[in-house]
Protein backbone atom coordinates (compact mmCIF):
# COMPACT_ATOMS: atom_id res chain seq x y z
CA UNK A 1 0.00 0.00 0.00
CA UNK A 2 1.07 3.59 -0.62
CA UNK A 3 0.89 6.17 2.16
CA UNK A 4 1.26 9.94 1.90
CA UNK A 5 2.91 11.48 4.95
CA UNK A 6 2.58 15.16 5.71
CA UNK A 7 5.48 17.51 6.34
CA UNK A 8 7.29 17.11 9.68
CA UNK A 9 5.24 14.07 10.68
CA UNK A 10 6.11 10.51 11.63
CA UNK A 11 4.83 7.09 10.71
CA UNK A 12 5.11 4.31 13.29
CA UNK A 13 5.23 0.72 11.98
CA UNK A 14 5.55 -2.62 13.76
CA UNK A 15 7.38 -5.38 11.90
CA UNK A 16 7.71 -7.55 10.05
CA UNK A 17 7.36 -5.06 7.23
CA UNK A 18 9.21 -3.53 4.28
CA UNK A 19 9.03 0.22 3.68
CA UNK A 20 10.29 1.89 0.52
CA UNK A 21 10.49 5.66 0.15
CA UNK A 22 8.93 6.92 -3.07
CA UNK A 23 9.67 10.60 -2.49
CA UNK A 24 10.70 12.95 0.30
CA UNK A 25 13.24 12.34 3.06
CA UNK A 26 12.83 9.35 5.43
CA UNK A 27 14.76 9.51 8.72
CA UNK A 28 15.18 6.50 11.02
CA UNK A 29 17.27 6.63 14.21
CA UNK A 30 19.03 9.82 13.16
CA UNK A 31 19.95 8.75 9.60
CA UNK A 32 18.37 8.94 6.14
CA UNK A 33 17.29 5.76 4.36
CA UNK A 34 15.75 4.92 1.00
CA UNK A 35 14.15 1.72 2.28
CA UNK A 36 14.04 -0.39 5.42
CA UNK A 37 13.20 -3.94 6.45
CA UNK A 38 11.58 -3.86 9.88
CA UNK A 39 12.14 -7.20 11.70
CA UNK A 40 9.43 -9.11 13.53
CA UNK A 41 8.95 -8.01 17.14
CA UNK A 42 10.41 -4.61 16.33
CA UNK A 43 8.79 -1.24 15.77
CA UNK A 44 10.21 2.02 14.51
CA UNK A 45 9.33 5.66 13.90
CA UNK A 46 9.92 7.02 10.40
CA UNK A 47 10.23 10.82 10.32
CA UNK A 48 9.48 12.83 7.19
CA UNK A 49 10.75 16.41 7.71
CA UNK A 50 9.55 17.52 4.25
CA UNK A 51 6.66 15.11 3.91
CA UNK A 52 6.68 12.31 1.37
CA UNK A 53 5.21 9.10 0.08
CA UNK A 54 6.13 5.53 0.99
CA UNK A 55 5.16 2.07 -0.11
CA UNK A 56 4.54 -0.29 2.81
CA UNK A 57 4.38 -4.08 2.57
CA UNK A 58 3.22 -5.72 5.78
CA UNK A 59 4.00 -9.35 6.51
CA UNK A 60 2.02 -11.52 8.94
CA UNK A 61 2.12 -9.84 12.34
CA UNK A 62 3.16 -6.43 10.99
CA UNK A 63 1.00 -3.34 11.47
CA UNK A 64 0.82 0.40 10.92
CA UNK A 65 0.34 2.01 14.31
CA UNK A 66 -0.52 5.46 12.97
CA UNK A 67 0.94 8.86 12.18
CA UNK A 68 1.75 11.90 14.27
CA UNK A 69 2.61 15.53 13.59
CA UNK A 70 5.12 15.54 16.43
CA UNK A 71 8.72 14.67 15.60
CA UNK A 72 9.98 11.83 17.80
CA UNK A 73 12.44 13.32 20.26
CA UNK A 74 13.08 10.69 22.94
CA UNK A 75 13.81 12.44 26.20
CA UNK A 76 17.45 13.04 26.95
CA UNK A 77 18.84 11.33 23.84
CA UNK A 78 20.24 14.42 22.11
CA UNK A 79 21.84 15.66 25.33
CA UNK A 80 23.30 12.23 26.10
CA UNK A 81 24.76 11.92 22.60
CA UNK A 82 26.42 15.30 22.94
CA UNK A 83 27.86 14.41 26.33
CA UNK A 84 29.41 11.12 25.12
CA UNK A 85 30.36 12.27 21.63
CA UNK A 86 34.10 12.08 22.30
CA UNK A 87 34.10 8.67 24.01
CA UNK A 88 36.20 5.95 22.41
CA UNK A 89 34.58 2.98 24.20
CA UNK A 90 30.94 3.47 25.17
CA UNK A 91 28.81 0.97 27.10
CA UNK A 92 24.99 1.04 26.98
CA UNK A 93 23.36 -0.27 30.17
CA UNK A 94 19.74 -0.86 31.16
CA UNK A 95 17.09 -3.51 31.92
CA UNK A 96 15.11 -5.31 29.21
CA UNK A 97 12.72 -3.44 26.91
CA UNK A 98 13.84 0.13 27.64
CA UNK A 99 15.42 1.05 24.29
CA UNK A 100 19.07 -0.04 24.65
CA UNK A 101 19.21 -1.22 21.06
CA UNK A 102 17.63 2.00 19.79
CA UNK A 103 20.14 4.16 21.64
CA UNK A 104 23.00 1.97 20.39
CA UNK A 105 21.80 2.46 16.80
CA UNK A 106 21.38 6.19 17.42
CA UNK A 107 24.95 6.39 18.74
CA UNK A 108 26.24 4.48 15.72
CA UNK A 109 24.43 6.77 13.28
CA UNK A 110 25.12 10.08 15.01
CA UNK A 111 28.58 9.55 16.52
CA UNK A 112 30.28 7.40 13.90
CA UNK A 113 31.29 4.32 15.88
CA UNK A 114 33.49 1.87 13.98
CA UNK A 115 32.65 -1.34 15.84
CA UNK A 116 29.76 -2.91 17.76
CA UNK A 117 30.62 -5.37 20.51
CA UNK A 118 27.39 -7.22 21.31
CA UNK A 119 27.69 -8.99 24.66
CA UNK A 120 24.02 -9.94 24.98
CA UNK A 121 24.37 -13.74 24.83
CA UNK A 122 20.61 -14.22 25.22
CA UNK A 123 19.11 -11.68 22.84
CA UNK A 124 22.00 -10.53 20.67
CA UNK A 125 21.19 -10.25 16.97
CA UNK A 126 24.52 -9.99 15.17
CA UNK A 127 25.64 -13.49 16.22
CA UNK A 128 23.85 -16.68 17.40
CA UNK A 129 22.43 -16.99 20.93
CA UNK A 130 25.10 -18.11 23.45
CA UNK A 131 27.80 -16.11 21.65
CA UNK A 132 29.42 -12.69 21.88
CA UNK A 133 29.75 -10.89 18.56
CA UNK A 134 31.97 -8.18 17.10
CA UNK A 135 30.84 -6.39 13.96
CA UNK A 136 32.46 -3.80 11.72
CA UNK A 137 30.21 -0.79 11.05
CA UNK A 138 30.36 0.54 7.50
CA UNK A 139 27.70 3.25 7.75
CA UNK A 140 24.28 4.19 9.17
CA UNK A 141 21.88 1.35 10.06
CA UNK A 142 18.18 1.31 11.02
CA UNK A 143 18.49 -1.73 13.33
CA UNK A 144 21.31 -3.72 14.93
CA UNK A 145 20.07 -6.74 12.94
CA UNK A 146 21.51 -5.07 9.81
CA UNK A 147 24.96 -5.94 11.18
CA UNK A 148 26.57 -9.38 11.07
CA UNK A 149 29.40 -10.41 13.38
CA UNK A 150 32.69 -10.95 11.62
CA UNK A 151 34.22 -12.33 14.82
CA UNK A 152 32.48 -14.42 17.50
CA UNK A 153 33.21 -16.07 20.83
CA UNK A 154 31.19 -19.04 22.11
CA UNK A 155 30.08 -18.81 25.75
CA UNK A 156 27.66 -21.74 25.56
CA UNK A 157 24.76 -20.32 27.57
CA UNK A 158 22.09 -17.65 27.13
CA UNK A 159 22.96 -16.38 30.61
CA UNK A 160 26.48 -15.49 31.74
CA UNK A 161 25.56 -16.01 35.42
CA UNK A 162 27.61 -19.16 36.00
CA UNK A 163 30.08 -18.56 33.20
CA UNK A 164 31.55 -15.21 34.16
CA UNK A 165 35.22 -16.18 33.58
CA UNK A 166 34.43 -17.51 30.09
CA UNK A 167 32.17 -14.53 29.35
CA UNK A 168 34.76 -11.96 30.42
CA UNK A 169 37.54 -13.83 28.65
CA UNK A 170 35.54 -13.87 25.43
CA UNK A 171 34.55 -10.23 25.76
CA UNK A 172 38.17 -9.18 26.20
CA UNK A 173 39.33 -11.42 23.35
CA UNK A 174 36.94 -9.77 20.89
CA UNK A 175 37.65 -6.29 22.27
CA UNK A 176 41.35 -6.88 21.63
CA UNK A 177 40.49 -7.71 18.01
CA UNK A 178 38.72 -4.36 17.51
CA UNK A 179 39.97 -0.91 16.62
CA UNK A 180 38.56 2.62 16.42
CA UNK A 181 35.51 3.79 18.37
CA UNK A 182 33.62 0.90 19.98
CA UNK A 183 30.05 0.82 21.33
CA UNK A 184 29.09 -2.07 23.63
CA UNK A 185 25.57 -3.47 23.90
CA UNK A 186 24.80 -5.43 27.09
CA UNK A 187 22.32 -7.87 28.62
CA UNK A 188 19.21 -6.71 30.45
CA UNK A 189 20.30 -7.98 33.87
CA UNK A 190 21.04 -4.97 36.07
CA UNK A 191 20.88 -6.51 39.54
CA UNK A 192 23.01 -9.05 41.39
CA UNK A 193 25.46 -10.83 39.15
CA UNK A 194 24.29 -8.75 36.15
CA UNK A 195 25.38 -5.52 37.78
CA UNK A 196 28.69 -6.99 38.97
CA UNK A 197 29.38 -8.34 35.51
CA UNK A 198 28.76 -5.00 33.81
CA UNK A 199 31.08 -3.16 36.18
CA UNK A 200 33.77 -5.84 35.78
CA UNK A 201 33.41 -5.65 32.02
CA UNK A 202 33.65 -1.85 32.00
CA UNK A 203 36.79 -2.00 34.13
CA UNK A 204 38.36 -4.82 32.11
CA UNK A 205 37.87 -3.04 28.78
CA UNK A 206 38.85 0.40 30.00
CA UNK A 207 35.45 1.84 29.09
CA UNK A 208 35.59 5.65 29.17
CA UNK A 209 31.85 6.32 29.05
CA UNK A 210 28.47 4.73 29.74
CA UNK A 211 24.84 5.54 29.04
CA UNK A 212 22.47 4.18 31.68
CA UNK A 213 18.78 3.86 30.79
CA UNK A 214 16.94 3.99 34.10
CA UNK A 215 13.16 3.40 34.30
CA UNK A 216 11.08 5.38 36.78
CA UNK A 217 10.87 3.50 40.06
CA UNK A 218 13.97 1.38 39.38
CA UNK A 219 17.17 2.62 40.96
CA UNK A 220 20.44 1.77 39.24
CA UNK A 221 22.49 3.71 41.79
CA UNK A 222 24.49 0.58 42.63
CA UNK A 223 25.86 0.54 39.08
CA UNK A 224 26.39 4.30 38.99
CA UNK A 225 28.36 4.27 42.23
CA UNK A 226 30.53 1.38 41.10
CA UNK A 227 31.30 3.09 37.79
CA UNK A 228 32.04 6.39 39.50
CA UNK A 229 34.42 4.67 41.93
CA UNK A 230 36.37 3.42 38.94
CA UNK A 231 36.53 6.80 37.27
CA UNK A 232 34.07 5.89 34.50
CA UNK A 233 31.82 8.78 33.49
CA UNK A 234 28.17 8.06 32.76
CA UNK A 235 24.96 9.82 31.73
CA UNK A 236 21.47 8.69 32.75
CA UNK A 237 18.41 8.85 30.48
CA UNK A 238 14.81 7.59 30.80
CA UNK A 239 13.45 4.68 28.71
CA UNK A 240 11.75 5.18 25.38
CA UNK A 241 8.08 6.01 25.77
CA UNK A 242 7.15 3.55 23.03
CA UNK A 243 9.05 0.28 22.95
CA UNK A 244 8.15 -3.28 22.03
CA UNK A 245 7.83 -5.32 25.24
CA UNK A 246 8.56 -9.01 24.79
CA UNK A 247 7.46 -11.78 27.14
CA UNK A 248 9.79 -14.59 28.18
CA UNK A 249 7.98 -16.90 25.77
CA UNK A 250 8.41 -14.37 22.95
CA UNK A 251 12.12 -14.24 23.70
CA UNK A 252 12.33 -18.04 23.50
CA UNK A 253 10.58 -17.91 20.12
CA UNK A 254 13.05 -15.30 18.91
CA UNK A 255 15.96 -17.49 19.99
CA UNK A 256 14.33 -20.44 18.23
CA UNK A 257 14.22 -18.49 14.98
CA UNK A 258 17.84 -17.44 15.47
CA UNK A 259 18.93 -21.05 16.04
CA UNK A 260 17.06 -22.10 12.90
CA UNK A 261 18.63 -19.29 10.91
CA UNK A 262 22.16 -20.19 12.02
CA UNK A 263 21.64 -23.95 11.56
CA UNK A 264 20.02 -23.88 8.14
CA UNK A 265 21.66 -26.22 5.60
CA UNK A 266 23.31 -28.23 8.39
CA UNK A 267 24.79 -31.56 7.48
CA UNK A 268 26.34 -34.40 9.44
CA UNK A 269 29.98 -34.14 10.46
CA UNK A 270 31.78 -37.02 12.18
CA UNK A 271 34.63 -35.77 14.37
CA UNK A 272 37.12 -37.41 16.75
CA UNK A 273 36.25 -37.12 20.43
CA UNK A 274 39.57 -35.54 21.31
CA UNK A 275 38.69 -32.26 19.55
CA UNK A 276 35.58 -31.82 21.71
CA UNK A 277 36.40 -29.68 24.72
CA UNK A 278 35.27 -31.51 27.85
CA UNK A 279 35.06 -35.06 26.50
CA UNK A 280 38.66 -35.86 27.38
CA UNK A 281 37.93 -35.75 31.12
CA UNK A 282 36.99 -39.33 31.95
CA UNK A 283 35.65 -42.48 30.37
CA UNK A 284 32.65 -42.15 32.67
CA UNK A 285 31.74 -38.77 31.22
CA UNK A 286 31.90 -40.07 27.65
CA UNK A 287 29.83 -43.11 28.54
CA UNK A 288 27.16 -41.15 30.43
CA UNK A 289 26.92 -38.48 27.75
CA UNK A 290 26.53 -41.14 25.08
CA UNK A 291 23.74 -42.81 27.05
CA UNK A 292 21.84 -39.57 27.64
CA UNK A 293 22.01 -38.57 23.98
CA UNK A 294 20.72 -42.00 22.97
CA UNK A 295 17.81 -41.71 25.41
CA UNK A 296 16.51 -38.33 24.16
CA UNK A 297 15.73 -36.78 20.78
CA UNK A 298 17.86 -33.79 21.64
CA UNK A 299 21.12 -32.21 20.67
CA UNK A 300 23.65 -30.32 22.74
CA UNK A 301 24.46 -26.92 21.28
CA UNK A 302 28.16 -26.64 20.46
CA UNK A 303 30.45 -23.89 19.28
CA UNK A 304 32.72 -24.65 16.34
CA UNK A 305 36.08 -22.93 16.69
CA UNK A 306 39.04 -22.15 14.49
CA UNK A 307 42.16 -20.40 15.77
CA UNK A 308 40.46 -19.79 19.12
CA UNK A 309 37.39 -17.96 17.81
CA UNK A 310 33.90 -19.26 17.09
CA UNK A 311 33.09 -19.70 13.40
CA UNK A 312 29.56 -21.00 13.89
CA UNK A 313 27.33 -23.29 15.93
CA UNK A 314 26.02 -26.83 15.60
CA UNK A 315 24.50 -29.54 17.75
CA UNK A 316 25.98 -32.78 19.05
CA UNK A 317 23.61 -35.73 18.62
CA UNK A 318 25.63 -38.89 19.09
CA UNK A 319 28.81 -40.26 20.64
CA UNK A 320 30.30 -43.55 19.49
CA UNK A 321 32.60 -44.76 22.26
CA UNK A 322 33.90 -47.74 20.32
CA UNK A 323 34.92 -45.64 17.32
CA UNK A 324 36.06 -42.71 19.48
CA UNK A 325 33.93 -40.32 17.42
CA UNK A 326 30.99 -37.97 17.68
CA UNK A 327 28.26 -36.85 15.30
CA UNK A 328 27.62 -33.13 14.89
CA UNK A 329 25.19 -31.34 12.60
CA UNK A 330 26.34 -27.91 11.45
CA UNK A 331 26.57 -25.75 8.31
CA UNK A 332 30.20 -24.96 9.20
CA UNK A 333 32.70 -26.77 6.99
CA UNK A 334 36.06 -25.87 8.53
CA UNK A 335 36.78 -25.96 12.26
CA UNK A 336 39.49 -27.43 14.45
CA UNK A 337 37.81 -27.49 17.86
CA UNK A 338 34.34 -28.13 19.32
CA UNK A 339 33.26 -26.48 22.56
CA UNK A 340 30.32 -27.98 24.46
CA UNK A 341 27.50 -25.63 25.37
CA UNK A 342 24.89 -25.84 28.13
CA UNK A 343 21.85 -25.47 25.88
CA UNK A 344 19.84 -28.56 24.95
CA UNK A 345 17.76 -28.30 21.76
CA UNK A 346 14.73 -30.40 20.91
CA UNK A 347 15.63 -31.64 17.43
CA UNK A 348 12.03 -31.60 16.20
CA UNK A 349 11.13 -28.06 17.26
CA UNK A 350 14.55 -26.41 17.72
CA UNK A 351 13.25 -25.11 21.05
CA UNK A 352 15.42 -25.00 24.14
CA UNK A 353 14.37 -27.90 26.37
CA UNK A 354 14.56 -28.18 30.13
CA UNK A 355 18.23 -28.04 30.99
CA UNK A 356 17.83 -30.76 33.62
CA UNK A 357 18.00 -33.38 30.86
CA UNK A 358 21.76 -33.01 30.52
CA UNK A 359 22.82 -30.02 32.57
CA UNK A 360 23.77 -31.93 35.70
CA UNK A 361 25.97 -34.25 33.69
CA UNK A 362 27.67 -31.42 31.85
CA UNK A 363 28.26 -29.44 35.04
CA UNK A 364 29.85 -32.44 36.68
CA UNK A 365 32.26 -33.39 33.95
CA UNK A 366 32.86 -30.56 31.48
CA UNK A 367 34.29 -27.07 31.69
Amino acid sequence: MKINVRENSILYIEGPAVVKKLNGTMIIAGAEFESVIIPANKGTSLWFPDGGEVEVMLMEGGSIQGTSMERPRPKGRDEALEEVSDRKTLMVIGPVDVGKSFFTVLAINRLGFDRLLDTDVGQGVISPPTTIGLSRIEGPIPFLSYLIADKMYFVGSTSPKEFMPVFLSGTYRLYSEASGKIVIDTTGRVDGYGARLKVAKAELLGVDGAVIIEPEGMSLDHIKKALKARGIEYVTIPPLEKVTVRSREARREIRKSLYEKRLVNSSERVVPLDIIYGTGRTDEFISKLSERLAENTVGILVGLEKDGLCVGIGYLTEINVEENSAKIFTPVEEFDFVRLGYIVLDLETMQETERSILEGLLRRFSS
